[in-house]
């Protein structure tokens, strides 16, 4: 097991927004931390639609980001919080992703298509959540495990089942 932690950085991310760290826990599975300051004031400040990033990670040879609403990910979906997790690659893939905040926590498996996304439209309302915040940050850890991917140097999946 290995761990890496970085502060958000980069000339199209707004600096010192996030704090993020990774481990990886085998070749095909990474437990993603995102801890977001003063979460609090931009569930109560930001409009819907309007997305904290965090960093981009890979997988084996995938690339993901994740995208956290404070205040939705559209109007249906204001004062609750959206999750998505995004596919940054130009093949399928499939993770069983678990998310925890406190004590909360959401399980799903998705099979994400080239350039997509998927996740919680709703993840939660800013009621259920305001007591798990941290002195207004809020910390969000995701398990996240490949369970396939089709790159460009493989043809199928089933393909390669069939080698075994």
């Amino acid at each position: 097991m290995f761990c890496f932690r970085e502060k958000e950085q980069g000339a199209s991310r707004m600096s010192g927004i996030t704090e993020e760290w990774k481990c990886y826990s085998d070749d095909d599975s990474l437990n993603y931390n995102i801890r977001i300051f003063d979460f609090g004031q931009k569930m109560k400040t930001w409009c819907f639609g309007r997305p904290v990033h965090s960093l981009p990670f890979e997988i084996l040879q995938s690339k993901f980001s994740i995208d956290i609403y404070p205040n939705g990910c559209s109007k249906e979906q204001i004062r609750n919080i959206s999750v998505c997790l995004n596919n940054c690659n130009e093949w399928d893939v499939m993770v069983d992703i678990s998310i925890s905040i406190g004590t909360m926590s959401f399980d799903e498996v998705y099979q994400l298509r080239s350039e997509s996304s998927g996740g919680w439209p709703c993840l939660s309302s800013h009621k259920d959540l305001w007591n798990l915040l941290d002195n207004g940050d809020l910390e969000i850890s995701f398990d996240i495990k490949l369970v396939w991917e089709i790159s460009p140097e493989r043809k199928t999946a089933k393909a390669e089942v069939t080698d075994i």
